[in-house]
């Protein structure tokens, strides 16, 4: 399983680093045979990938394939696919098997690619697959396994070259090798250097049993705190007390909690895909909890954002007309100004504060959440969350809507009936009351009619009852995940 650290460095989308050689924007190829993914996760997808592309300037390809292959067959389709999609150039490519029973994948590396992506005792495509493993567990998440390979294709890249090792290219006949981060070549092998072929694939095998469902109930009291300083703005003793409130409401809800201290510049969706991949390192997922990010990258605008978790979601809404995630961060980005002189112990206690009372507010009334990448719905029934396909509850907007429409429709049939009465029985000339008069009998009596002036005052009469919320609604979640952010 990946490491904290790992995750998060994994994740930077850093704007130097690197000195490969081409600069033109590379080519992209996304293959879905299997039809894994969404309309939207493969455009998703591949503009990460395009981005991933123009940035290191190699090609990228990926194939979600689910065919018979025999043992081993994964790496030499992944080669073969690289030459037929992009011929001999720098890049890599990655299959992906989509069955679930014993699936194979495989990345090959070519090219000047292999200085980056290295096959050798600094085995860094060992680090692709370690990091995409939890996506790629049953069930399988390829969204979510791209996602990450086009944020390493990105971190490795901008790492640097591997010292130490060598790529030979034969249709120049030089060796080709890393020193001071400068590419450079020779006509013969560089002493004490590995070659990296990348010429057979790194390949997984992933474990298709399913984990045990877990009793939500049972996560109560249970909870555990983490806080990590990558920014490295805490003193040992502020860093132990800001773990303290953390741990506090970890035992007061028994929720995990967590926090980051976030030091590089990184992209809204880099942030928010770290912020669910390192809550699921931490604490696996399906657990109950939330994960706080904080940029402290020094940029202009940093940009906040809390992962939530099974019950997380529940109590740390994010819904448009209930949106707790929103309203703690009222609370805690008083403490985060000016940027550089932050006060991180105040913001982490008030953010340990507000936790505790959410939880206490309880989860809001008819409250639920959906999930667009496995099209659930999430609620909570006798303290336990619960899925469900279809909407669990009817809302009181939806029913006042369906009612007003029965109105205005049975008015206008109403409309329809009287006007065709109406013509059916109309006379063809109007009748005076006077036709029935006796005009010789006829005796006007004098009457006067007094009405009192009276003035009425309408007072609105507010309602006693306080406290709760108005609960409905629904929240958003993507891949087991809710949360939002917002930008300091």
């Amino acid at each position: 399983m990946r490491n904290l650290w790992f995750a998060l460095v994994t994740g930077a989308l850093l704007c130097f680093g690197g000195t490969l050689t081409a600069s033109a924007a590379g080519n992209v190829t996304l293959l879905d045979s299997a039809d894994a993914l969404t309309d939207e996760e493969y455009d998703i997808c591949k503009a990460g990938l395009l981005q991933a592309a123009g940035y290191t300037g190699m090609d990228f390809g990926v194939t979600i394939g689910s065919p018979d292959l025999p043992e081993g067959a994964a790496e030499e389709t992944a080669r073969i696919q690289f030459e037929q999609e992009f011929g001999d150039t720098d890049g890599v490519y990655v299959f992906l098997d989509a069955r679930e029973e014993n699936p194979q994948h495989a990345i090959y590396v070519n090219g000047l690619a292999k200085l980056y992506y290295t096959d050798t005792a600094d085995c860094r495509l060992n680090e692709f697959f370690t990091d995409m493993e939890s996506f790629l567990s049953p069930s399988a998440d390829m969204a979510g396994a791209i996602g990450m390979l086009t944020v390493n294709l990105e971190y490795f890249y901008s790492v640097g070259m591997a010292e130490d090792v060598y790529v030979y290219l034969p249709e120049t006949g030089l060796y080709y090798y890393s020193e001071d981060d400068k590419l450079l070549n020779t006509d013969a092998p560089p002493e004490d250097a590995v070659i990296s072929t990348g010429d057979a694939a790194v390949s997984i095998e992933v474990q298709t049993e399913p984990e045990p469902e877990q009793d939500m109930s049972a996560l109560q009291g249970t909870g555990n705190a983490v806080l990590y300083d990558e920014a490295g703005r805490l003193s040992s003793t502020e860093y132990d007390a800001c773990l303290a409130y953390l741990q506090d409401a970890a035992d007061a809800t028994g929720m995990n909690v967590a926090m980051v201290l976030g030091k590089e510049r990184r992209s809204e969706y880099t942030i928010e895909s770290l912020a669910d991949a390192s809550y699921d390192e931490l604490f696996g997922p399906n657990t109950d909890g939330l994960l706080y990010y904080m940029d402290l990258s020094g940029a202009s605008e940093p940009y906040d954002y809390i992962s939530t978790c099974g019950m997380g979601q529940m109590y740390y809404t994010n819904a448009d007309d209930n949106n707790r995630i929103d309203a703690i961060f009222d609370d805690v980005f008083p403490f985060l100004y000016p940027a550089g002189s932050e006060d991180i112990e105040g913001a982490v206690e008030e953010f340990a504060e507000q936790v505790v009372y959410y939880y206490e507010a309880g989860v809001p009334n008819r409250y639920y959440v959906y999930d667009d990448v496995y099209d659930e719905y999430y609620y909570v029934e006798d303290g336990k969350l619960q899925t469900s396909y279809s909407k669990p509850y009817i809302s009181i907007e939806a029913v006042v809507t369906m009612a007003f429409g029965g109105l205005i429709i049975g008015f206008i049939a109403a409309l329809i009936t009287f006007f065709a009465v109406k013509a059916h029985y109309k006379f063809k000339s109007a009748l005076s009351p006077t036709t029935y008069v006796n005009r010789r009998n006829l005796v006007f009596h004098q009457q006067y009619d007094r009405f009192i002036r009276e003035y009425t005052t309408r007072v609105k009469i507010e309602s006693s009852s306080g406290g709760g919320s108005r609960g409905g609604g629904g929240g958003h979640s993507s891949g087991g995940h809710g949360g939002g952010g917002r930008h300091r």
